[in-house]
Parts: structure tokens; sequence; C-alpha cells
């Protein structure tokens, strides 16, 4: 941009130049240019427009009329310009005045007028003060700009301003038709509902409501405050200035009024004077304004135009607009407040369609959730033994293969247990299968307490458990079946059949280093053979077993 902004005080000085001067002013301009067309063969909707918009001024600097022309329509009809609102007003601008120094008044003032529509678009209000008193013309043709402005569609006037086509139309008419500005007006305010009215999201609502209304009025600053879930009012606000509730909105969070009043966001005085009166507020300058001078959000400001506007739908408040101007007095008129007013009736609808959407989008977030909730209680479910909350068989074999394969990898030990409860068999034809269910679900308990983090635990049939010990030796498997073995003595639960008068288990250990000539059944095997050992050697021990390898 300073090479476009040198390039184009380098055309001002080539007007005024001597033919020496000119010469080294050209070359400098050219370098210029050239570095822009540098950039425009990788970038061209950046830079492009720009490099036209040089060549124009050049020629226009050097008395080239027609390439002057031709450059300017050419700049303007890049797609790019289209993208930066402020080098479409200046380019714009500079073509018309171009027009006029050519003497086609006509032209040059449809560019101008296009121009001070593009200048309000961008928010340039002190330019656009400067063009009026520049170009008194503008002042009978300002509110076509602003409808250029408010619908986005280009209004395109004969010299008398009465010919209106829209662009891609093929029909223009073909007699001069006045259009008032109330009708101008009327079109830039149905536009403005009709844009509203496509926005589905309460955060895209706030952000074409401020655009929109924005433009309309001049206002500089627009919130829109909407109702919280008790009574009061509550204000979005960027995330990073904190707030005290979440809001709807990702990056956005909530503020009641007295936050926002703390904060200096909201002339709170204002704000509550149309709460009380339910009527629309419009104040020319509220510094001034005896209602509201003691309010702290105005102290120092030098003017501050205030319109305040309450929406109702059904006597249900949905929604306040509150708009302020600091640039100036004045700066709200009853025109601007009718168009507000208006448009407040589709913003209502528009609310409670976004807060609808927003509630069912919620309850189907919470169904989702609910129903993944369910999905994984029932794939627990699924992998889990009902009676003891141990793991099932299934899920110790699929265990066993994951962990076996990581160990070969990794170079690891694994170790297995089987437990079995002795002489379970009488102790359920004597306590009935109540009390073997008690007394299974006593067992598991005693087993899920002091197997490790990583281990895993599971009903393996009947009154038969097993555990899965990654990462155990032989020494580690002992010590822990040993810890299981004497939990479960120590719960002193009676058996009046067994010879030791308590339940007691028979537990048998294995433990090996994973490799190609062994597999998880061998692992297991050799623990089950250590288990049968126990029992045939008297019951309530720990016996350890010999991994038989494949030939």
């Amino acid at each position: 941009m300073a090479r476009a902004m040198r390039a184009l005080a380098l055309t001002e000085l080539i007007r005024g130049a001597t033919d020496g001067e000119r010469d080294d002013l050209t070359a400098e301009l050219d370098a210029c240019r050239d570095w822009i067309a540098e950039r425009a063969v990788d970038a061209p909707a950046n830079f492009r427009h720009l490099q036209w918009w040089i060549d124009a001024e050049r020629a226009a600097a050097r008395g080239e009329s027609f390439a002057a022309v031709a450059a300017f329509d050419a700049a303007l009809s890049e797609d790019g310009v289209q993208d930066c609102p402020w080098h479409q007003a200046l380019i714009t601008e500079r073509a018309g005045l171009a027009y006029l120094d050519l003497g086609l008044e006509r032209a040059g003032r449809m560019l101008l007028t296009t121009a001070y529509g593009h200048y309000r678009d961008w928010g340039a209000t002190a330019k656009t003060a400067q063009m009026l008193a520049i170009h008194p013309f503008l002042r009978e043709t300002g509110t076509r700009a602003g409808l250029l402005l408010t619908t986005g569609r280009p209004v395109r006037p004969t010299g008398s301003f009465g010919i209106v086509s829209e662009p891609g139309s093929s029909q223009v008419t073909n007699r001069s038709t006045p259009i008032s500005t109330d009708t101008l007006d009327l079109l830039a305010i149905l536009d403005a509902a009709r844009a509203i009215s496509s926005e589905t999201t309460l955060e895209q609502l706030r952000t074409r409501v401020t655009e929109i209304l924005g433009a309309i009025t001049g206002a500089t600053t627009v919130h829109l405050l909407l109702p919280d879930p008790g009574e009061g009012w509550q204000l979005p606000v960027p995330e990073r200035q904190g707030g005290s509730a979440a809001s709807p909105d990702a990056g956005q969070t909530m503020i009641d009024l007295e936050e926002a009043g703390r904060r200096g966001i909201l002339p709170l005085s204002a704000l509550r004077y149309a709460q009380r009166t339910r009527q629309p507020l419009l104040v020319a300058d509220a510094t001034l304004d005896d209602r509201f001078t003691d309010d702290p959000y105005l102290t120092g400001l030098g003017h501050c135009s205030l319109l305040v506007v309450p929406i109702y739908a059904q006597g249900t408040p949905r929604a306040i607009l509150v708009l302020e101007n600091r640039l100036a007095a004045r700066a709200f008129t009853t025109d601007r407040l009718n168009a507000v007013v208006l448009i407040a009736g589709q913003l209502a609808v528009s609310l409670d369609n976004a807060l609808l959407l927003s509630s069912l989008e919620r309850k189907v977030t919470e169904r989702t959730a609910a129903l993944n909730a369910a999905n994984a209680q029932l794939a627990q479910l699924s992998i889990t033994d009902a009676l003891t909350g141990l793991a099932n068989r299934r899920h110790l074999n699929q265990t066993l293969e994951e962990e076996w394969t990581k160990a070969r990898v990794s170079g690891e030990p694994i170790g297995a247990i089987m437990i079995d409860i002795d002489h379970f068999k009488l102790f359920n034809d004597h306590y009935g299968h109540l009390g073997g269910d008690t007394c299974l679900k006593q067992v598991a308990g005693a087993i899920r307490h002091h197997v490790r983090g990583n281990d895993l635990a599971a009903r393996y049939g009947g009154e038969e458990f097993a555990v899965i010990l990654p990462g155990a030796t032989w020494d580690a498997t002992r010590q822990i079946a040993e810890r299981i073995r004497a939990a479960v003595a120590a719960l002193d639960e009676p058996h009046q059949q067994s010879p030791f008068g308590f339940v007691t288990i028979s537990v048998g250990v294995a433990s090996t280093v994973p490799d190609d000539v062994t597999s998880p059944e061998r692992l297991v095997a050799a623990a089950d053979t250590a288990l049968y050992d126990a029992k045939n050697s008297g019951r309530n021990q720990v016996a350890s077993g010999e991994l038989h390898r494949a030939p």
C-alpha cells in the first residue's frame, strides 16, 4: 500500500512538473507499478485491480484520456476490488474525478455517487461529509447511495437519476421514473428485513443486525440485548472479556446489565428509561440531556446520540436495541427511528426462530450424548459379568490376545492366575444358590481389590476366576496370587462343609515371555494345571505351573 499511495502522489506531481522532472517522476511511478504488477501475477485478487488503477492514474496524468478510461474500467471490473471496500471506494472516486476532468459530466457524477455509497458502506463518515461539501449534487442522491449500502445491490441511475436497473437485468425503463426518498427507504428496509430473516443462529443474527442498523442509521455502535432466564437482560461480549454465564454462541459470554454498566459498555440510565416507558427513546445528545448526564457512561464524552428501542412480541419483551453515535449530535432522526422500528418487527420473529432452532439443536445434542452414554454402557455390559462385575470370559480372551501381542513385541513377561473356590458345590448345596451368589461376589471383590491397575480380573466360569497380569514375572505373579488367597481367607466367610470351616480358594500361577513357539492358550493351560496341583495338595494354597513349550 505504501507503493500504491506513492504512485498516487507521483501522478499528482507529474501533472505540475516540468518536462525534465516529469521523466524522473514517471520512472519512479513505473517502478511502483511494476512492483505491484509482479505481485499480481501470483495473487491477482489482491493486486490486479491496484495495477490497473495505477495504470489509469498514470494515463490520466499524462493526458492519455482513452487509456485512462479503459484502465479505470478494468480496475473496477476486477473481482478483487469487491473484497476491499476502501479500495473500491477510492478507485471509484478517482475514476469519477477523472471523468469530470475529461468533461464527462454525467458519467463522472454517477461514479462519484457510487463512491459516496461505498464510503458510507465502509463507515468513513468524515470522507462522506467532505464529498458532500465538495460535490453538492450528492445531497440529492445520498439516499440512493444509502440504498446501495443497505441492499448490496448497486442502483444505476441515468443523468437525471430517473432510470434504475439491477445488475444482470435485461430490462431497463425507457422513460424517466422519479423514485422518492420514501420509496428508496422502504426498499432498503424490505431488503434489510429479508436479510435478517435469513439468519438462523443468534450469533449470525446479532452480526447481521449490527451491520444493517449501522448502515441504515449511521450508528457507530449497535448492541442487541436478550432476556435472561430470570427477569433481567443479558449482553453478549467477546469471551476474552470474561463473563458470568456461558453464551450459546461460540466465542462469547453473556453478562447482565449491572456488569455491563460497571464495565462502561452501556448507558444504563437511558436503558432503564426505555424499559420503564416501554417506548423507543431518541436522544439528540445524551451528554446534554438532564435525564442522563449523571450516567458514568457519558463521562468525558463530547457527544453521544442515542437510540434505544425495546422490542416486544405479543406483549412479551424479546430484545432491546441500543444504538449510539459519539461522533456527532443529532445523528439519529425520526425517519431512522421509524426504519429501526419496522426492522425490529422482523427481528422479533427471527429471534424466536433462532431461539427455537437453538433449543432444538441443544435437545439433539443432549439426546445424542445420552445415546452415546447408553451405547457406552451397553458396550461395557457386553464385556462384564453381570453377577460379579468382573470382566467376562469373552473380554478375558480378547485382552489376553492383545497383551500377548504387545508383550511379544516389547519382550516383557506376562503372567496368568487361575482361581477356584474350594468345595463350592458343597457350599451351594448347603447355603443355597443365593448364598452361593453372595459368596461369588465377595470373592470377586477380594480379587478386584488386590490386583494392579493394569491387570484384568475376570470370571472364567462357574466358581472359577482368572487374572491376566501384563509385565508380571513369576515372582510378581505368585506374590499377587498369594495376596488374593490371603484376602479371601480373611473374609472368614463360614463354610461348614469345608475342612477349613470358612471359604478358601486354590490358586495356580504361570508366567512367561511370549515368543514364536508359545501361545496364550499354553500360558492359561499352565496356570490351570498349577491350580489343580494346588487342589490336589490340600487346597487353600498357591501353586506354580510349568509352561510346556510346543515342539
